[in-house]
């Protein structure tokens, strides 16, 4: 057998003795970034537990502070970090989920017990 011949080497770059890195997943990029959505979320969905269990003051309060929760993390975070909680520009994203959870704060402060 005669040995083949694979032309010229390549000019370019000489590659490095040790391996590369392997890429980071973008999936687990993408859902890193989904953590403070899902924290509001869940801080949000406890919220509509205890209002379920008859706490409904308690519950709205909970869902508020969310709401509140939710805008300051808008507020604070970069775009690229804010994940699901990036909906419009920022300034549009803050004013309605703080606004919202004042309202429900006011709500539940307002409305008589029966």
């Amino acid at each position: 057998m005669s040995p083949v011949d694979t032309g010229p080497a390549p000019s370019g770059p000489s590659r490095p003795a040790e391996p590369a890195a392997p890429p980071e997943d973008p999936a687990v990029g993408a859902r890193r970034f989904q953590a403070p959505s899902c924290a509001v979320l869940l801080l949000f969905a406890a919220g509509m537990a205890i209002a379920g269990t008859g706490h409904w003051r308690r519950g709205a309060f909970v869902m508020g502070a969310a709401a509140l929760a939710g805008g300051v993390i808008r507020w604070v975070l970069p775009q690229q970090w804010a994940g699901m909680l990036a909906v419009r520009r920022r300034w549009f994203d803050v004013l309605l989920m703080l606004g919202a959870g004042a309202v429900i704060w006011l709500v539940a402060l307002v409305v008589p017990p029966q």
